[in-house]
């Protein structure tokens, strides 16, 4: 008797333990496109593509400048910025990981549109303040 109820429990509890749903039960996987547009990410939607389907990331960038680009393309605060922002910071790596740069010229570049613009030394905060209104989503960096 103890025997057959011992096979009883363990038959319901196996049936309990085994999982409710199984990869065979799901429809779809969630809609990412109507979740960032729920979350009002619109940019997110419409750049989702950005760098088209032969884009590989520079060797050279981190995981934080990897955010930071994402940040650049979908966050609004950016806008309408974040585009050169996220050029000038892909060009910038770009240039470093295949040794484009040339120190002699200046320690720093402005970089605009992806491009070396000039050459230079360290600069004042007015200065920058000048390429912010001049050039906006420059990016004035360390060679």
């Amino acid at each position: 008797m103890c025997i057959a109820w011992i096979s009883k429990l363990s038959k319901i509890f196996k049936k309990k333990l085994q999982p409710e749903v199984t990869n065979n039960d799901v429809d779809e996987i969630p809609d990412l496109e109507r979740f960032a547009e729920r979350l009002e990410l619109r940019r997110f939607t419409e750049n989702k593509n950005f760098a088209g389907t032969n884009f590989v990331w520079p060797s050279t960038i981190d995981v934080y400048e990897h955010n930071l680009v994402f940040y650049y393309i979908i966050d609004p605060k950016w806008y309408p910025d974040g585009d050169k922002l996220t050029t000038n910071t892909i060009a910038y790596r770009c240039l470093i990981e295949f040794k484009s740069l040339d120190p002699s010229k200046g320690t720093h570049i402005l970089l605009i549109y992806g491009k070396i613009s000039k050459y230079g030394n360290d600069i004042s905060s007015e200065e920058y303040e000048k390429f912010r209104e001049e050039y906006p989503g420059y990016l004035y960096t360390h060679c």
